[in-house]
């Protein structure tokens, strides 16, 4: 997909399943170290969260940057993040998502998707 410029979680683990996101950001020098604090804290264990910049080819729909998160297991993408987090974990996330969105920059969610490994990448 492109360049990876961060990730959270450990890549030596196998994801086969991932929720991509692709994004339009209009300021990436305030938004990437945004996205960092928050995954810094926040992922939990068993989730691959990478998240890069696209290094050939533009779609007209001005997607400039990529997020993948990874799950181990069907169950864990369909229920997201928070299906992976105890109460207590929830609400800190809620407050740093909060603080995400104050700092963030004007973000579009240009497109989304899962894709399913069958046999290898």
């Amino acid at each position: 997909m492109g360049t990876r410029l961060q990730a959270y979680g450990d890549s030596s683990q196998t994801y086969p399943y991932q929720i991509y996101i692709l994004l339009h950001v209009e300021n990436m020098a305030k938004w990437g170290p945004a996205y960092a604090k928050l995954n810094r804290s926040t992922n939990p264990p068993g989730r691959l969260n990478m998240m890069g910049q696209f290094s050939a080819g533009r779609g007209p729909d001005g997607a400039n940057v990529w997020v993948i998160n990874g799950f181990k297991d069907f169950k864990s993408a369909m229920g997201g993040i928070n299906s992976m987090m105890t109460p207590q974990q929830k609400q800190a996330r809620d407050r740093a998502w909060e603080a995400f969105q104050a700092t963030e920059g004007v973000v579009t969610v240009v497109r989304n998707g899962m894709r399913i490994l069958m046999k290898t990448w």
